[in-house]
């Protein structure tokens, strides 16, 4: 009755409603739920064992009246609560059952009433602990010299004296997207995040603080505007030196305007260019003092660093690609803890030990095997059978109920690791092509979405609302304030408006949505007869998004769309060139920072999910204002101003859910942390092998 089955709960209800209890009992006063928590804990199965745990823990020190509540209102509130969330499912009648078999046990001497009674008390510290942990993301405190650790102090750490040499590693792979030039890379760059170093990179045990990769050392000026960096001594296959000559032409490269820059080009707004110090040495000017995302992402996975000597000769950007999307040339660029040893497209990667890599003493595996399976019921299989012993990027691409029995048909041999709200699951239409160059024809469009049915159909209710930024963190108003924005907007069954529908079984989208919805279409002169085409890829995720999206827009407003089947690379060549109408796109957010979202969907020149350049004057400015803007109420006031803007639903990409991305990995896996975010990480240098 600890830690670990307190946190199988959902975490939208449970966490919030402990929470309540718990704290209205310490502070002697009735307490308000907090919004639903930016990184929640992982939600696993519930048995018969946890509800009993869960509902004695909840009860338990609670003082009568503290809350205003009678302690048989409390227990009806959670045994309501737990009934609505368990899983398999569990009438409040059974639960009854559960806490009275729990509570006779204790009273016939099967669990004395000690233990039970140590039992509750820990449950309920955990819980506690658990909901301060899950509390909504504070306004960010602004740090003039942003914090960040040498490189040096990683061979100082604990972890480095207790690896283990030696091993290979199987992983598993959904996708082998074909491309690995880290600077083009428009999805995982986790193929490659191993093979080549970077500036600065997050640190594998303490996931949110920036230590160097190449850099030992830096500084930042006075103004904010400038940051000196001195690197390790270091070399390219060939047995020339890494310089800053190498660092400043890969930086040129990452912004490079006119060649494809979907994640690497988000250092576009702060880099305003590089000057060669000396061999060592590089300074760094910036557009913005103390921009809060230039170190982020210079420490995301596509930074990584280039041979100048080897990719300038070449004639252009497109030979570079050629060159850098060959799995025959990697070698030859390697800089990082693995090179490739051999490789079969959509099949196979495996990775050996650099021999020359800088940093002594890693990586601790001999290597590592990628194996691309893309059908689930053959890598859960491979989990079971320890064909595999973790996934290599964060999303096995299952479905959270397939998830669910996964976690604990492999419990004690496999666990999850949940890296929170970091997937933003949206659908993304042509706004250049008519009618859909119509501001009412996308409004109507984005209004007539059911997005609670997308949670509850494809993810079993275990996502949040797709607002503009990330729901229960600063950068967005609370839960009870989105349900009142259009298109999120709910009625219960005698049609009155709720502001907590979560846990409304029978909640429906508000007549109005569709009301306003099917009035832009009239007003526009929308003719109902056409048919939208909707490029869908091959993936259970893709393939539900697209059928239900056909559904909702046929059924709720008569837009009709015809389906298409196509390759993730097909997806890919039409989005740029603007040969669509919808597709489902899913956002892995790089770094937590409300300059994610403008960077890569709202602003211009667009990032990977705005490759047509969809402008809004005031979007623009107010990326800006943000990132210049040191207050943080002030800067929380400009992001919500974006996103009133964003709600509107007149620009090219129309939120649906926020949902966690996770890695499962075998207990014979040490020293592993899930990174923050699903761009973070995947260098695996650090992570060894049990004996």
């Amino acid at each position: 009755m600890g830690r670990s089955r307190l946190a199988s709960f959902r975490w939208w209800i449970l966490a919030p409603l402990l929470t309540l209890l718990v704290l209205a009992a310490a502070c002697g006063e009735a307490a308000t739920p907090e919004p639903a928590p930016t990184s929640p804990p992982a939600p696993v199965g519930v048995t018969a064992e946890d509800v009993a745990a869960a509902v004695q823990a909840a009860v338990a020190g609670m003082q009568p009246g503290a809350s205003g509540m009678s302690p048989e209102e409390m227990m009806a509130m959670v045994e309501q609560a737990v009934a609505a969330q368990a899983e398999p499912g569990a009438s409040a009648a059974e639960i009854d059952a559960m806490v009275r078999a729990a509570t006779s046990a204790a009273a016939e001497g099967a669990v004395s009433t000690e233990d039970l009674r140590a039992a509750i008390d820990q449950a309920v510290s955990d819980a506690v602990t658990q909901a301060v942990a899950a509390m909504p993301t504070p306004l960010p405190t602004f740090t003039p010299v942003p914090i960040a650790t040498p490189a040096s102090a990683m061979i100082t750490a604990p972890w480095f004296r207790e690896g283990r040499r030696g091993g290979v590693v199987p992983m598993s792979n959904t996708s082998d997207q074909g491309f690995t030039d880290p600077h083009a890379e428009p999805g995982t760059a986790g193929l490659t995040s191993k093979l080549m170093a970077q500036v600065l990179r997050y640190d594998h045990v303490d996931t949110g603080v920036i230590i160097g990769d190449l850099a030992k050392t830096w500084d930042v000026s006075a103004d904010g505007q400038a940051y000196t960096f001195v690197f390790h001594d270091a070399k390219w296959p060939d047995g020339r030196d890494i310089t800053a000559e190498d660092v400043k032409f890969s930086l040129d490269r990452m912004v490079e305007e006119g060649s494809p820059r979907p994640r690497a080009g988000n250092l576009r707004p702060y880099y305003a260019g590089s000057e060669v110090v000396d061999a060592e040495t590089l300074r760094v000017d910036t557009t913005i003092a103390y921009a809060p995302g230039f170190l982020q992402y210079l420490a995301i996975n596509y930074m990584k660093i280039l041979p100048k000597h080897i990719l300038e000769p070449m004639e252009n950007d497109e030979a570079r690609q050629r060159f850098l999307n060959n799995p025959d040339n990697l070698n030859s660029v390697v800089s990082g803890p693995f090179r490739v040893q051999s490789y079969l497209q959509d099949n196979f990667w495996e990775y050996e030990r650099n021999p020359g890599y800088f940093k002594e003493g890693l990586p601790f595996l001999d290597g590592i095997r990628v194996f691309i399976i893309k059908n689930l019921t053959k890598l859960t299989t491979a989990f079971r059978t320890e064909q595999v012993l973790m996934n290599h990027n964060a999303d096995m691409g299952l479905t959270l109920r397939d998830l669910v029995a996964f976690q604990e048909d492999m419990r004690g041999t496999v666990t999850v690791h949940f890296l929170g709200a970091t997937a933003f699951d949206g659908f993304t239409l042509n706004h250049t092509k008519p009618p859909l160059d119509n501001p009412n024809v996308r409004r109507a469009i984005y209004l007539a979405f059911d997005r609670l049915d997308f949670i509850n159909t494809n993810h079993q209710g275990q996502a949040k609302m797709g607002t503009p930024f990330p729901p229960g963190s600063w950068m967005t108003p609370p839960d009870e304030v989105v349900a009142t924005w259009p298109g999120f907007r709910y009625v219960d069954s005698a049609g009155n408006p709720l502001t907590n529908y979560y846990d409304v079984p029978d909640a429906v989208k508000d007549p109005r949505d569709l009301e306003e919805a099917n009035r832009l279409l009239d007003e526009a002169g929308f003719d109902r007869d056409q048919t939208f085409v909707w490029l869908m890829g091959n993936a259970p995720l893709h393939k539900n998004m697209g059928t239900l999206a056909k559904q909702q827009l046929e059924k709720n407003i008569g837009v009709k769309i015809e389906l298409e089947l196509q390759e993730f690379a097909t997806i890919f060549e039409r989005a740029i060139s603007g040969n669509y109408d919808f597709f489902f796109l899913w956002h892995g957010i790089n770094i937590s920072d409300s300059d994610e979202l403008f960077n890569q969907i709202y602003v211009t020149p667009g990032g990977s999910k705005n490759r047509l350049n969809w402008e809004h004057p005031r979007i623009q400015e107010l990326f800006y204002e943000s990132a210049r803007e040191p207050d943080p109420t002030a800067r929380q006031a400009l992001i919500w101003e974006a996103g009133d803007i964003l709600r509107q639903g007149e620009d090219h990409w129309f939120g649906i859910d926020w949902r966690q991305n996770y890695v499962a990995v075998n207990s014979k896996i040490q020293n592993f942390f899930p990174a923050q975010t699903y761009q973070q990480g995947n260098h695996h240098e650090a992570i060894w092998l049990a004996e």
